[in-house]
């Protein structure tokens, strides 16, 4: 969402479940002796792939999907190609367009368009079809409420006019607002089109059958010639991480989403002749506070909830000591990363608050705290429950739900705190406003901050990155001092791969230079992958 002087925006941005949110740069956060697993021998065409994922997406539509898991993302990521993609230095490069650029201010922006690309049914990929799809999300209500206009200047070119400068446009083109479907099929199918995508990407859809498996083969109108190598890619939906891990050492499956934690006391690491790793720093673990509702619309109880929590202690014993602590929804090696104060654990000041809370209020300090049913999850619940109580609070644990279910609990606002996990980024905007503002379509704990949404709106039109990133410290720092969230941990998740698929890791920018992985643009990038 837009802050309050701009017209809202909804989040087209490859799904809300934030506590399984999509993979970002990898090896950041990384254990020592992790490995890109590159290979060094010659690609070649043909063959199939297995991969274990955690949940199915909901559906393929780039306005209606729903992506609940890193997993459901590495699917649609390879049925449709983004107009954007990510760099390391916090830019965004051309992908399926040939370049994008704004004017002075942002407030004019020029598509242009590679020649000759097709979708997966031949439809040609031009201006007009970047029109539709871009035309379409807007009237969605959601991803560009910002645009006044769309005017094609010739077949591969679009000029898209804001109503403000919008210096963030092309990051949103890199996420799910950027999907680019074939406008024939979105056409002839209507709502149909959620299980019958026609997408831009390397692969297309051939079966899905539900909560059992999706399979994609090779899309033979993909623009990036000679893509993908492997000529058939099926994902096993299993929703449990231990039998994932189990059907990998089993040979059942290629590639698993895997928990590092599980993967390491298994023996399934990058020490191993048989597995290679690819780390992704999942964004970040924390704690939301329904600020709403009490007891957590109440500071002290927030402050005295921070200040039980010893988050080092946490990571050593639910982590194994994989990532690092973190102090703000922004990692350490984000171009818009800027320090912020750290919380301290102080079990004696926690003990004070929460005797203060009960003057306040003339109540004990109680709350339930919400998790899914991930296996880590729910350790890490048991843990902070043990770490609260020890303060005087009062801890009831809500049973676990499925990730999916878990996602319609939180989003619906229906919890007093709930472990979740905060999306990785490259750019704040593409998901700040709709986190941490009133309007925001993700603002699970009911964050209401005037000087949050001044700074969001000055972040996402600054036409610096020195500007911009001190937009964004306003933000960090109202989070901190507010105690509007607990901040855990820089989570890291990976895919375990078996050494017979190389290349992992391998994926290239058209344009020249290493793409990185996560960021709403790829998790587990297939097409430059092949079978030994």
């Amino acid at each position: 969402m837009r802050a309050p002087a701009r017209p809202a925006r909804a989040s087209l941005l490859l799904g809300p479940v934030l506590a399984v949110a999509l993979a970002a740069l990898a090896a950041c956060s990384s254990p020592a002796g992790s490995t890109a697993g590159t290979s060094s021998s010659k690609p070649v065409h043909g063959g199939s792939l297995v991969v274990a994922i955690d949940a199915q997406p909901t559906g393929f539509d780039p306005v209606t999907a729903d992506d609940p898991s890193p997993g459901a993302a590495s699917v649609s990521n390879e049925i449709f190609s983004t107009l954007t993609a990510p760099t390391a230095t916090g830019a965004y490069a051309p992908y399926l367009a040939k370049s994008i650029t704004g004017n002075a201010d942002d407030s004019v922006w020029t598509i242009t368009l590679r020649p000759g690309m097709e979708f997966a049914d031949g439809t040609p990929i031009n201006a007009a079809a970047i029109q539709y799809n871009l035309a379409r999300v807007e009237a969605s209500g959601g991803g560009f409420t910002e645009v006044k206009s769309f005017k094609v200047t010739s077949p591969l070119t679009l000029v898209v006019t804001m109503k403000a400068p919008w210096a963030a446009f092309p990051a949103a083109l890199s996420g799910q607002p950027g999907w680019i479907a074939s406008p024939t099929a979105l056409k002839s199918e209507g709502k149909g089109f959620a299980t019958k995508p026609v997408g831009s990407g390397p692969y297309e859809l051939q079966s899905w059958s539900q909560g059992n498996q999706i399979v994609l083969v090779r899309n033979p109108h993909f623009w990036r010639k000679g893509l993908p190598y492997i000529s058939k890619v099926t994902y096993k939906i299993i929703t449990d991480s231990s039998a994932r891990l189990s059907a990998l050492q089993a040979g059942n499956v290629d590639a698993a989403e895997v928990q590092p934690s599980q993967a390491i006391a298994a023996g399934v690491n990058s020490n191993s002749s048989q597995y290679q790793w690819q780390y992704l720093a999942n964004g970040v673990d924390l704690v939301y506070f329904n600020t709403g509702v009490a007891p957590l619309n109440n500071l002290t109880a927030r402050q005295a909830v921070i200040a039980a929590t010893d988050r080092t202690a946490l990571i050593k014993s639910v982590w194994q000591n994989v990532g690092g602590v973190a102090n703000s929804p922004i990692p350490s090696n984000n171009p818009f990363y800027t320090p912020v104060s750290a919380p301290v654990f102080d079990l004696a000041h926690a003990k004070q608050l929460v005797a203060q809370y009960k003057q306040q209020t003339g109540k004990p300090l109680t709350l339930t705290l919400s998790s899914s049913n991930d296996p880590t999850q729910e350790l890490e619940a048991q843990a902070l429950q043990s770490m609260w109580q020890a303060a005087g609070i009062t801890v009831k644990l809500a049973a676990p739900q499925e990730a999916g279910t878990y996602s319609e609990t939180v989003v619906g606002k229906k919890f007093q705190a709930a472990i979740f996990g905060f999306p990785p980024i490259l750019d704040p905007d593409q998901w700040y406003t709709l986190i941490w503002t009133p309007q925001g379509v993700l603002n699970v704990a009911n964050y209401k901050n005037p000087a949050i949404g001044a700074a969001l709106l000055k972040g996402s039109s600054d036409p610096s990155l020195s500007a911009r990133k001190a937009d964004y410290a306003i933000v960090n720092n109202q989070l901190a001092s507010q105690a509007y969230t607990l901040f855990l941990h820089v989570s890291v998740n990976e895919f375990a791969v078996r050494s017979s698929v190389h290349g992992l890791n391998s994926l290239t920018l058209p344009d020249g230079g290493k793409a990185p992985y996560g960021q709403e643009f790829q998790v587990f990038p297939v097409e430059t992958m092949w079978i030994g």
